[in-house]
């Protein structure tokens, strides 16, 4: 292995472990403190870093949307 490969893959594990995940299991107190800059997914197709967070309420859920830098959004209900 090269130097850069290993410190790719190191660089690869910190980002792993410190990626949220945001889906309706995801805790509240976790959702409300996503900010700016924070690594998201939703498991499944969208992943990237956090542009804007937006929260609103429909009197039923508190709506959580993080708008990623890729132009792709993630919406969680709780």
């Amino acid at each position: 292995m090269t130097e850069n490969t290993i410190v790719g893959d190191i660089f690869k594990d910190i980002l792993i472990q410190h990626m949220i995940r945001l889906n309706k299991d995801t805790p509240s107190e976790v959702l409300q403190e996503v900010k700016k800059g924070d690594l998201v997914t939703d498991t499944f197709s969208k992943t990237g870093l956090v542009e804007e967070v937006e929260t609103s309420d429909d009197g039923l859920y508190k709506i959580y949307t993080f708008h990623l830098v890729t132009g792709r959004s993630i919406t969680v209900k709780k």
